[in-house]
């Protein structure tokens, strides 16, 4: 290795080591190769000084030339020819140095014809390295081949081009600050000394309108009314409604008929709220004038209550009863035999009577410091059962004060999307999270799950079957799960997964699947998607296929990623991200 480092470095006609352009000859270890890289910068430094100290040296002798003869320089630069006489006074190695130079120089003449003198002398040979030589060779024979071609005059005009066009950008750049600064400056209201603007209809607490099918926009009039005349509007519906429930029963029995077909109208579809819709639900009871109850609430905290004709030819007119229930966003809705129970991501539960009517009077049943995903009752309990954004599920006894009887259990790391209890076993629920896993719990031993259902990624919802043989999960990696839970043991059997895309991304509501509670054996559900056409599928548990398409190119041309079927009747309710529902009714 040391003979290696003192042997002499091949170089190129440029100076540098040879082996710099020629990987092949470095050695083959890391250590050799290291070392070898190392000589070859010390040689390349080396190799850069000497060309630095001749290139001085050079200059040096120029700048003697220049002070000793400055007539036959200047001849020499182009000014005028040097005569043959006044050559031998000067040496041969100065004129050498000036014919050098003026081959670089020279912008008149590229080809370096006006010179008289352009060899080099054999006596410089010791004077002038091998390099300078070879540099200079290169650069009068570019230049002569530049005039050979004609670049020579259009490099000369490409200078004179670009020198305009830089005056032309400069002249464009004044004229736009010019008409900017012509402009007078924009300044908010509170730098003006004016007072804020504001809308005092957003905090009104109700608006209602008829059947509202024409556009996304509320009507003015409606915004601008008092709060008097909205909740007397609001108690006629809903009073209408209920004493249509107590005074004459008009509970239908549900139809368990297969393969209904379903259809869309231009009546059934309604502007319900102003934003995104968060949460659908039905009231399982028909009013004695033939309406349904359907509630309806958005991301901002606004609610609606609508009441559609069960017929869709009836001459019985659909009413919309909207106001801001709470302040967040709320999660989730359920009707009882005479109230609605609200949750909210402000970690509040709100119960509404529906036959007082008065939306001022709804109730605080449940209060938490954590935001409220989802809630469920379980009637054999009596209880129900919230899932909240911090991983935890609390349990709460609606009969009595609900702060005495909270019982809060964490179960995931991370927030719950859902939670859900088994039809038949009433101490079984099912809940979905976040950290990717749907879990199966027995609340008398919450100290460990009875199964776990590991996914791809965030889950946006599990639920039971109206059998609670299956539960269904919506997955983001555009997988939807079908687990046998027959029989719930530690491992359950590999899931039926259907290939759905999932993606709902930030302005829609995630895609939540939703059984039809009507049919308890073939059981079904339906979930919206992301298809174009845009339609809504209905799948059963036997077929990764869907049973049906819902889709309408006319009346169903938006995302709807909530639906539900009414409990009842064979009715199913959607909404989508502007507050717009749609109703698919059974073919007639």
């Amino acid at each position: 290795m040391a003979a290696f480092l003192k042997s002499p470095c091949p170089t190129d006609i440029y100076g540098y080591p040879s082996f710099f352009r020629k990987s092949h000859e470095f050695p083959t270890t890391d250590r050799e190769s290291k070392m070898a890289r190392t000589s070859a910068r010390i040689k390349a430094a080396e190799a850069v000084q000497r060309t630095k100290v001749e290139r001085d040296r050079v200059e040096e002798a120029s700048r003697k030339i220049v002070n000793k003869h400055p007539t036959k320089v200047n001849a020499a630069k182009g000014a005028t020819k040097v005569a043959p006489r006044d050559v031998a006074k000067i040496p041969t190695k100065e004129v050498n140095m000036i014919e050098d130079d003026t081959s670089e120089e020279t912008d008149e003449d590229p080809s370096g014809m006006a010179m008289e003198f352009t060899h080099i002398s054999s006596n410089d040979k010791d004077e002038i390295s091998a390099y300078e030589r070879q540099r200079l060779a290169n650069i009068a024979r570019n230049k002569e081949l530049m005039v050979q071609i004609g670049l020579a005059d259009v490099s000369s005009e490409m200078k004179v081009r670009r020198s305009s066009l830089a005056e032309q950008r400069e002249e464009s750049r004044k004229r736009r600050k010019e008409g900017l600064d012509a402009l007078p400056r924009r300044q908010s209201r509170r730098v003006q000394g004016k007072d804020a603007e504001f809308s005092p209809a957003f905090n009104l607490p109700i608006v209602v309108a008829a059947n509202n099918n024409d556009d996304d926009n509320s009507d003015d009039d409606e915004e601008a009314a008092s709060w008097e005349t909205l909740a007397s509007d609001a108690k006629q519906h809903l009073g209408a409604f209920y004493r249509g429930l107590s005074n004459e029963s008009s509970v239908i029995e549900s139809s368990t008929a297969a393969a209904t077909k379903y259809s869309i109208d231009a009546r059934d579809v309604v502007k319900a709220l102003p934003s995104r819709i968060y949460s659908l639900a039905f009231h399982h009871a028909i009013s004695a004038s033939s309406t349904m109850l359907a509630g309806i609430a958005d991301v901002e905290g606004n609610f609606a209550l609508w009441t559609p004709p069960v017929d869709r030819s009836s001459d019985v007119e659909s009413g919309l009863t909207a106001f801001r229930l709470h302040k967040r966003a709320i999660s989730m809705l359920h009707f009882q035999d005479t109230s609605l129970l609200s949750s909210c991501m402000g970690g509040i539960v709100k119960r509404l009577d529906l036959g007082a009517a008065d939306p001022s009077a709804a109730c605080v049943v449940v209060e938490l410091d954590a935001a409220i995903t989802s809630f469920h009752v379980n009637y054999g309990l009596s209880c129900m059962l919230l899932s909240c954004d911090d991983g935890s599920v609390v349990q709460t006894d609606l009969r009595q004060d609900s702060k005495k009887q909270q019982q809060r259990y964490t179960l995931h790391a991370k927030k719950i999307n859902t939670v859900h209890c088994h039809p038949t076993e009433p101490n079984v629920f099912v809940t979905a999270s976040l950290d990717r896993s749907v879990k199966l719990w027995d609340i008398r031993k919450l100290k460990a799950s009875l199964a776990e259902l590991t996914h791809g990624k965030s889950v946006n919802c599990a639920s039971f079957a109206p059998d609670g043989k299956t539960v269904v999960s919506v997955c983001l990696d555009n997988f939807v799960y079908l687990h046998n839970t027959s029989s719930i043991v530690a491992t359950l059997p590999s899931p039926q997964k259907i290939k759905h895309d999932n993606h709902s991304g930030q302005w829609l509501t995630k895609f939540h699947a939703a059984w039809d509670p009507k049919k308890l054996t073939d059981c079904e559900f339906v979930l919206g998607g992301n298809k174009r056409p845009r339609c809504i599928d209905i799948f059963g548990t036997t077929s990764p296929k869907p049973r049906q398409m819902l889709s309408d190119d006319s009346l169903f041309t938006s995302v709807h990623s909530l639906n539900v079927f009414h409990p009842v009747l064979p009715v199913i309710l959607g909404g989508n991200s502007s507050g717009r529902i749609s109703m698919w009714r059974a073919q007639s």
